[in-house]
C-alpha cells in the first residue's frame, strides 16, 4: 500500500511542476500585457501631449523661403543691381557619405563640372561641408533624385541670391558687390545692406522615416518681406562716358591709373564717380582689390596747381590781392629760408597781374600773393574747405588725406600748400571744394544716394542736399570763376575749350613722393573745370597717375574733361534745333524724382514748362523726359507717381524727335505706333504732334526737316 502510494506521489510530482509552470507563463504573460497595457495607456492617454510634441519636433523641418534683395537705381531708374531668380546651395554631412568618389561623379554628371573638385570638397572636412553653392532650380531637382536615402537625410539646401549687375563694369566700384550668401562685401551693397537685404520667411515640413515630405494643413509659415531699393544720384550714361575716356586716357598715356567725378555744384550730387582700372561686380573674384576699389576716395594725391584756385578766393575775400595787382615772377625763383622755388616753365613775360599769375599758373607769383596772409588764416581757410578730414560719403575705404597741423608748419609749409605741394586730397576732396567756388561759396556734402523705396516705390528715407558752410562770399567765388575763365581762354588749358560752353577751370602738374623725396619723372597730371563759368551746372575733376612721356595737366588731363563733356552735351544740348526767325527757346527739365507734387508744379510753372500728372500720391517717381535735357515750350513733361515699368501702358506717349536725322525719327515713330509725313531733307525742326499724351486718334505726325545748323551758333543761342 505504501509503494502504490509512493507510485502515485512520483507520477503526481512532474504534474504539478508541469502546471505551475503554465500558471506561471500564462502568469508572466498576464502581468506583461498588464503593463504593456499600462505603458500604453501612459504613452497615448496620459503623456500623449508630451510624446506628440517630441513627433513633431523630431518629424518637422523648418524650410526657409528667400526673401529678395532690393535693387540698385541710378538717378534715372536704370538698374544697376537686381535679383534674377535663385541659386540653390548643396551641402551634406560627409560623415554619413560612404562613397565620396561616387557621389562627386553623380553631381558632376548633373552640373557638368569636374568631380575631381567635388571628391576633394568631399573628403576635406568630416562632417558638414557646402559641395556647391550655385544651382539652379532643375539641378536641385536632380540632386534630390540621385541620393540615396543616408545622404538624402544628411543632405541640406539653402537659397540663395542670385544678384546680377546688367550694367557690368559702369558704376561698379560704387554699386559694390556681394558675397555667394548675397552679403554686401563693397560700396552700396556693403554700406546699404541693411537696407536692401529683405526679410527671409519660413515654412514647415513634416518627414516620415522614410523621408516622405508633407505639408501642415494647418497655415504654419511666415511670408518673406522684400528688401527696399536705393535710388543713387549717378547718371549711368555720364558714368559710361567718364569709364570710357579714363581707360582711353590712362591706354594712350601709360599712366598707372586715373580717375574722374562729376557733380552737381548746386546740390552736391555725385553724377559721376569712377576710377581705372575697374572691375565688373558680376564676377568679382577674377579682379584684385586694387581694380575693386574705388580710387576716388581712397587713394591720395598732392593737388598741385588746382589748389591755385582755392588759394586765389582766400586772397579774395581777405582783401589782400586783386586781378589787376602786378608780380614779379622771376625766372630765377623766390627763395623761401633754405629753398628757392620755381615755376616748371620758363616765363617769357616775368611781370604778371594776379590774373595771369593764375592763367599761366606761376608757382612764385602764387607764393608772393599769399605771404600776405597769416599762416593761422591760411590753415583756417583749408580747414573750412575739408581739407585732411573724410567728405562722410560713406562708402567704404574713404581717407581724409593729409594736411598738417599748424604747429607743424615750417617756414615753406605754407608758401609750397598756397600752389598744391606739402599737402595731400582725394579726388573727391578737391571736385566737393570746387563746387563751393561754383555754387557762390557753399561746401556741399557730397551726395551718392538721392533715396530709398519699398516694395511699394513709397520713398521710406530721402536724402537732401546738405550746406556744411560758408566758405566763401558769392562776390569772392565771381572773381574766382573769372580767373578760372582767363586759364582756358589764354592760359594753361587751351585744350579744354569747347566752342560755345565757356569752360572755366584750372589745370594740375604735381610731383608725386616716391621713397619720401619728389620724383623727377613720376607726376599726377589733373584738370578740374566747371560749365558755363558764370554759372556751373557742372564740375568736373580728371586725375591722371604717372602718365608718360607727357605729364602736363594741361595736356594729359584737360582732353579728358573736353572729349566727356562733349559727349554729355552733344547728347543733351547741341541736337536741339533753334527757330533763327522766332528764336524759340528750349527749356530745361530739372530732376523732378521724389519730390512733392507741390514743390514740383510749382517748380515747372515757374519755369514755364507744360506737364500732365498720372497718379494719386505726392511724390513724383517718374519723368518723362530725362533731367538737364531740354523740351520745347509746345511739348509736355508726363510726371507719374510709379516707378518707369509700372507706368500705365494706356498712356500713349509721342516721341520728341526734334533735329534727329529723318530716319532716327521715322523709326522712333513708327515703334510709338505713329504714322509719318515728311516735308523736306535733313533734320527734324518741327513736328505736327507735340512731345506728350497722344490724343489724336489719327495717329499721323507731319515730319518738317532742314540742315541742322552748327553747333557754335546753337550752344550760343540756348545760353550755354
Amino acid at each position: 500500500m505504501n509503494s502504490s502510494r509512493r507510485i502515485k506521489n512520483l507520477n503526481e510530482s512532474p504534474q504539478r511542476k508541469h502546471k505551475s509552470r503554465v500558471v506561471l507563463i500564462n502568469l508572466f504573460f498576464v502581468l506583461s500585457f498588464f503593463v504593456i497595457i499600462i505603458k500604453l495607456y501612459s504613452i497615448q492617454i496620459i503623456k500623449h501631449d508630451i510624446y506628440a510634441k517630441r513627433y513633431k519636433e523630431q518629424s518637422r523641418k523648418k524650410i526657409n523661403i528667400f526673401a529678395p534683395k532690393g535693387n540698385i537705381y541710378d538717378r534715372n531708374y536704370n538698374k544697376l543691381a537686381e535679383n534674377i531668380g535663385v541659386n540653390y546651395a548643396f551641402g551634406i554631412n560627409t560623415k554619413r557619405v560612404s562613397n565620396c568618389k561616387d557621389l562627386a561623379k553623380r553631381i558632376a554628371t548633373i552640373t557638368g563640372e569636374d568631380h575631381r573638385s567635388y571628391y576633394k570638397t568631399l573628403k576635406s572636412k568630416k562632417g558638414f561641408i557646402w559641395v556647391t553653392r550655385k544651382l539652379n532650380e532643375k539641378q536641385r531637382e536632380k540632386i534630390l533624385d540621385i541620393l540615396n536615402e543616408e545622404e538624402s537625410s544628411a543632405a541640406s539646401f539653402k537659397v540663395t541670391a542670385n544678384r546680377v549687375y546688367p550694367q557690368g563694369k559702369v558704376g561698379g566700384q560704387i554699386v559694390g558687390y556681394t558675397d555667394i550668401d548675397g552679403k554686401g562685401m563693397s560700396g552700396i551693397e556693403k554700406e546699404f545692406d541693411e537696407y536692401l537685404t529683405g526679410q527671409d520667411g519660413w515654412e514647415y515640413i513634416y518627414k516620415d522615416a522614410r523621408q516622405n515630405k508633407s505639408f501642415s494643413s494647418t497655415i504654419q509659415k511666415k511670408l518673406p518681406g522684400a528688401g527696399n531699393s536705393v535710388i543713387l544720384t549717378i547718371d549711368n550714361h555720364y558714368q559710361a562716358i567718364v569709364e570710357e575716356e579714363l581707360e582711353n586716357v590712362v591706354k594712350k598715356w601709360k599712366a598707372n591709373k586715373a580717375a574722374g567725378i562729376i557733380m552737381d555744384p548746386q546740390t552736391g550730387e555725385i553724377l559721376a564717380m569712377s576710377s581705372y582700372p575697374n572691375f565688373d561686380p558680376n564676377n568679382p573674384g577674377e579682379y584684385t582689390a586694387f581694380e575693386r576699389k574705388n580710387k576716388a576716395i581712397t587713394d591720395i594725391y598732392e593737388p598741385g596747381s588746382t589748389l591755385k584756385g582755392i588759394t586765389a578766393g582766400m586772397l579774395f575775400e581777405e582783401n589782400l590781392v586783386d586781378e589787376e595787382e602786378m608780380f614779379f615772377c622771376s625766372n630765377e625763383g623766390v627763395k623761401i629760408g633754405n629753398r628757392t622755388i620755381k615755376d616748371s616753365h620758363k616765363n617769357e613775360e616775368e611781370n604778371m597781374s594776379f590774373r595771369e599769375v593764375i592763367a599761366h599758373s606761376s608757382n612764385v607769383g602764387t607764393v608772393k600773393a599769399v605771404l600776405k596772409m597769416d599762416d593761422s588764416k591760411f590753415y583756417e581757410y583749408l580747414r573750412s574747405f575739408g581739407f585732411g578730414d573724410k567728405t562722410d560719403i560713406k562708402l567704404t575705404g574713404e581717407v581724409k588725406g593729409m594736411l598738417l597741423k599748424l604747429r607743424n608748419w615750417s617756414k615753406t609749409s605754407k608758401p609750397t600748400m598756397s600752389f598744391g605741394q606739402g599737402i595731400s586730397v582725394t579726388p573727391l576732396q578737391l571736385a566737393s571744394s570746387y563746387c563751393a567756388i561754383a555754387n557762390g561759396g557753399k561746401l556741399l556734402k557730397p551726395m551718392l544716394v538721392k533715396g530709398i523705396i519699398d516694395k511699394n516705390n513709397k520713398v521710406i528715407k530721402k536724402y537732401d542736399p546738405q550746406v556744411i558752410r560758408k566758405v566763401f562770399s558769392e562776390k569772392t567765388t565771381a572773381r574766382v570763376r573769372n580767373l578760372l575763365r582767363g586759364v582756358v581762354e589764354f592760359g594753361s588749358a587751351p585744350l579744354a575749350e569747347i566752342p560755345g560752353l565757356r569752360v572755366g577751370g584750372k589745370t594740375g602738374t604735381s610731383q608725386k613722393v616716391v621713397n619720401g623725396k619728389y620724383s623727377k619723372k613720376d607726376y599726377d597730371a589733373s584738370f578740374v573745370g566747371m560749365i558755363p563759368y558764370d554759372n556751373p551746372r557742372l564740375v568736373c575733376l580728371i586725375v591722371v597717375d604717372s602718365p608718360k612721356p607727357y605729364h602736363w595737366g594741361g595736356t594729359v588731363a584737360a582732353p579728358v574733361f573736353k572729349n566727356i563733356v562733349e559727349r554729355i552735351y552733344n547728347e543733351h544740348k547741341s541736337k536741339v534745333f533753334i527757330d533763327e526767325k522766332n528764336y524759340v527757346r528750349y527749356k530745361d527739365i530739372p530732376d523732378l524724382l521724389n519730390k512733392d507734387i507741390e514743390e514740383v508744379s510749382e517748380l515747372l510753372n515757374n519755369k514755364g514748362i507744360n506737364y500732365k500728372y498720372l497718379g494719386k500720391n505726392s511724390k513724383v517717381l517718374y519723368q518723362s523726359k530725362k533731367p538737364y535735357s531740354l523740351i520745347s515750350p509746345m511739348d509736355t513733361l508726363i510726371i507719374s507717381d510709379r516707378l518707369p515699368e509700372y507706368v500705365d501702358e494706356s498712356v500713349n506717349l509721342v516721341p520728341s524727335v526734334l533735329n534727329l536725322s529723318l530716319r532716327e525719327a521715322v523709326n522712333k515713330m513708327h515703334k510709338a505706333g505713329i504714322e509719318t509725313r515728311v516735308f523736306g531733307s535733313g533734320n527734324v525742326f518741327e513736328q505736327s504732334l507735340h512731345y506728350g499724351i497722344n490724343e489724336n486718334t489719327a495717329k499721323i505726325c507731319s515730319l518738317y526737316c532742314k540742315p541742322l545748323i552748327p553747333q557754335d551758333k546753337l550752344t550760343a543761342k540756348i545760353g550755354l
